[in-house]
């Protein structure tokens, strides 16, 4: 009997073992698989990063002296990093860092499904971003945007959500302008 409780319990032991390790490894993977970086640093060192949130990020303050925007938003630093490591890239997030254009790189990235250029200074949406397959959100509110160009809407009409606060911006202008109007 005792001989019976102690192989059951050995057994048990290692089956215990086993599915400890199969958790750790599971966990492991799955940190590699939905990798985020959060600094250009980190992107650099990871390959196979699924995320880049660059949200508000020092990072794209140029630093280079060479550079006519040094102490200022840009993306010279972005653009090497994004050929090296963007190949499987899924959401890229540059929010709130000032920027006025982006790297011809980002739009090479053919998996990517998010992009979040909302808080920046762009004044358009590029006509580029339509080579992005893949796209299923494009963020860009809070930019000085006018009009979402017609080949880009005619491209994401229904595959893509372009979230955009031009035409709330200009409604309420235009309601503000009436009011001015009436009262006089």
């Amino acid at each position: 009997r005792s001989r019976r409780l102690l192989t059951r319990t050995r057994r048990f032991a290692r089956v215990s073992t086993t599915c400890r390790r199969s958790e750790l490894d599971r966990s492991r993977m799955a940190r590699r698989f939905y990798q985020v970086a959060r600094s250009l640093i980190e992107a650099n060192r990871s390959p196979t990063m699924k995320t880049l949130d660059l949200r508000g990020s020092a990072d794209l303050l140029c630093v280079n002296m060479m550079c006519e925007k040094v102490g200022e938003a840009c993306i010279c630093r972005l653009s090497r990093v994004l050929e090296k490591n963007g190949t499987e890239l899924r959401s890229l997030c540059l929010a709130d860092n000032n920027l006025t254009q982006l790297p011809s790189s980002v739009f090479d990235l053919k998996h990517l499904r998010v992009l979040d250029l909302s808080g920046n200074a762009f004044t358009s949406i590029p006509e580029d971003v339509v080579k992005l397959s893949s796209l299923k959100v494009l963020d860009v509110t809070g930019n000085p945007i006018e009009a979402v160009p017609k080949g880009v809407a005619r491209s994401f009409y229904g595959a893509t959500e372009i979230r955009w606060d031009g035409a709330a911006s200009k409604t309420e202008s235009r309601l503000a302008s009436r009011a001015r109007r009436s009262e006089r």
